[in-house]
């Protein structure tokens, strides 16, 4: 039974949505060509992950559908994951693959990072994303989204090196 978002269709989109697994058996996951796998526990914290970075939830984890405004009226879909976090319960993990060169970067208070929206793959903290329309931009670039808040930004560290962007001002 594929997982359902109530703004977006399945989970993953429809080519490759997340379907839940019932019984007892064991499960083999491999990571798509180019990505790694990396198994992450929460709690009750929140993470926001790119639906097509997400390969795997284990545990009472609540989710919701989000949305990486990305200017001109794109977006990248997003899901938000919470888990039980009371320490009662098995531990939530959720699996994400995620590009080889990927890295965090801490976005402070009062200080805004600025990065390509095809960069961002997930955050956690109290983030707010905001697409930077062209006017605004360093260079009048396009595709830009300003993250601002306190919490830590996952990248595709291999496009924001390229690009040189990742500036905090």
């Amino acid at each position: 039974v594929p997982f359902v978002c109530a703004l977006d269709g399945p989970v993953g989109g429809p080519s490759s949505p997340v379907v839940q697994l019932d019984g007892v058996g064991e499960l083999v996951l491999g990571p798509p060509p180019g990505t790694k796998l990396f198994p992450i526990a929460i709690g009750d914290e929140t993470l926001t992950v790119r639906e097509s970075a997400l390969i795997a939830m284990v545990g009472d984890i609540q989710y919701e559908s989000a949305r990486l405004p990305g200017g001109d009226g794109d977006f990248v879909p997003m899901i938000q994951l919470r888990g039980a976090g009371d320490g009662r319960r098995p531990p939530c993990v959720v699996t994400l693959a995620l590009p080889q060169g990927a890295v965090t970067l801490e976005v402070m208070q009062d200080r805004t990072l600025l990065l390509r929206v095809h960069s961002v793959l997930g955050w956690t903290g109290r983030l707010s994303p905001r697409a930077v329309p062209p006017s605004e931009a360093p260079t009048k670039a396009r595709g830009l989204v300003a993250l601002t808040g306190e919490g830590m930004v996952l990248v595709d560290g291999r496009s924001v090196y390229q690009d040189f962007l990742g500036v905090t001002f």
